[in-house]
Parts: C-alpha cells; structure tokens; sequence
C-alpha cells in the first residue's frame, strides 16, 4: 500500500537528489508552494508532487533549462492542458449534438 505523505528525505531518495535541492525546488515553483506540512512544519509530499518534481528534475537536467525557464514551460504547459482539456470536452459535446440530429434525420 502506498503512503499518502511522504518526507522530504523520501522524496530525495526517490529522486536521487539532495534534500536541499527539493527544498529549493519547493520554495521556487508556484506549484509546490503549498505543500502539506506536519504538525512539526516540515514539509509532506503526494504522489502528485513526487510525479511534479520528477518533471522538474527532467526540464532541468536532461534539457538543461534554468529553475525560471522550467517554471515558465510548467506554467504554460499547465495552461495549455486545461485549454486543451477545455476544446476536448467543447468537441465532446458538439458530437453528441451532431449524433442526436443524425437520429433525427
């Protein structure tokens, strides 16, 4: 079974990253700027958040953009999935239209 929360000296294992680097990350990209915290305010990681920083880790190590530069792409990469999430289900609906006059037809 999975954990729900995971430390960030998990998340640094798992990423195979120093856990000042993934603090640095957290505090730099708007996406991860409200993590979970414990009751001892250290911060608590999702899954969601692990997929997040594994993305970081690629945009920054494998294509070599600086921590603004892969903020930048998330930020327009996020906005184009939700345009692209708002036609689909714009198309969605135009067919089920179009497949109710055909019926009719």
């Amino acid at each position: 079974m999975e954990k729900l929360y995971y430390t960030v000296s998990e998340v640094a294992q798992m990423l195979g990253e120093q856990a000042s680097c993934i603090r640095y990350w957290s505090d730099s990209f708007p996406q991860l700027s409200r993590l979970k915290r414990s009751s001892r305010g250290n911060r608590l990681y999702t899954q969601k958040d692990i997929e997040l920083l594994k993305e970081i880790q690629r945009l920054i190590q494998v294509k070599g953009l600086t921590i603004n530069g892969a903020v930048r792409v998330l930020s327009e990469g996020l906005s184009s999935q939700d345009n692209k999430a708002k036609a689909l289900a714009g198309l969605k609906l135009v067919k089920a239209r179009l497949e109710e006059v055909k019926k009719i037809l």
